[in-house]
């Protein structure tokens, strides 16, 4: 049977969510602050680093922090791949394949937002 793009979509977005917070140990909503263009621009640094440098993805988070005021843009650094086995930047490519998909590399956003460009309620 064939999958809907609708479903592989709904996969991706939560396969990327869970691997961003498992990862870069956010807590609640904090992985949604993650910054669908960035993502994109960023994608391939870490990808083949020099020598002695592992496989790393970068992920930039956008938004305000726990109590502070005004937004802040913290880049949080994942491996490549967990020792356990995650596949951190394969999500994180696959997220960003779907976000180019849709279009919506070309303008600031959420990653994780609905095919709208709405941030995932």
């Amino acid at each position: 049977p064939t999958v809907s793009r609708e479903r592989k979509r709904k996969v991706i977005m939560a396969g990327a969510y869970f691997v961003l917070l498992f990862g870069g140990s956010l807590r609640g909503n904090e992985g949604l602050m993650l910054e669908g263009q960035g993502l994109c621009k960023h994608i391939g640094m870490g990808k083949s680093p020099g020598e002695g440098v592992p496989i790393h993805v970068l992920a930039p988070l956008l938004g305000c922090f726990e109590s502070e005021t005004g937004e802040r843009l913290i880049l949080v650094v994942l491996a490549g791949k967990s020792e356990s086995g995650i596949e951190f930047r394969w999500w994180l490519e696959m997220l960003v394949k779907s976000l180019i998909l849709e279009g919506k590399h070309e303008v600031a956003g959420p990653a994780f937002c609905l095919p709208s460009g709405v941030i995932i309620p």
